[in-house]
């Protein structure tokens, strides 16, 4: 019996990066899945919880730190935080990374923010609804 058993989960962004391993991740937990890739605003967070909750439909973001995919590991990037570095690696600018955050690391796993939405899906969150939960690394209370 999964955590997310019975529930619907609503991902935007489904098709690559983040919100696929979101999908999967709370998939294996046992939820069906509605993904669309959209660009385009659905809403804010705090109208759509004030809207959906008298019918019980909790509705939160989720906010990560720079995180491990594609859209950070690519030449494109490497190059713009290692410049003059031939072939960069991540490793070439890890230490940039890491000063933006408060806990020294310098990116999240996208497991650790498909970990964070698996929760908010689940009935250990069932009461919470409106929030925008930062996972990232301490970046938004660094001083």
């Amino acid at each position: 019996m999964g955590r997310l058993d019975n529930k619907v989960a609503f991902i935007t962004g489904a098709a690559r990066g983040q919100g696929r391993a979101h999908a999967i991740r709370m998939a294996e937990e046992g939820a069906d899945i509605i993904g669309v890739d959209i660009c385009d605003q659905i809403g804010s967070v705090r109208s759509l919880a004030n809207e959906l909750a008298p019918h019980f439909i909790r509705v939160n973001s989720v906010h990560p730190s720079s995180t491990l995919t594609p859209m950070i590991d690519n030449a494109a990037i490497h190059a713009a935080f290692a410049p003059g570095v031939q072939n960069a690696k991540l490793e070439d600018f890890g230490e940039t990374f890491t000063a933006m955050n408060l806990l020294p690391i310098p990116w999240v796993q996208a497991v650790d923010i498909s970990n964070a939405v698996l929760w908010l899906a689940s009935d250990e969150a069932r009461y919470v609804t409106g929030v925008t939960l930062p996972v990232d690394a301490g970046f938004m209370v660094k001083v």
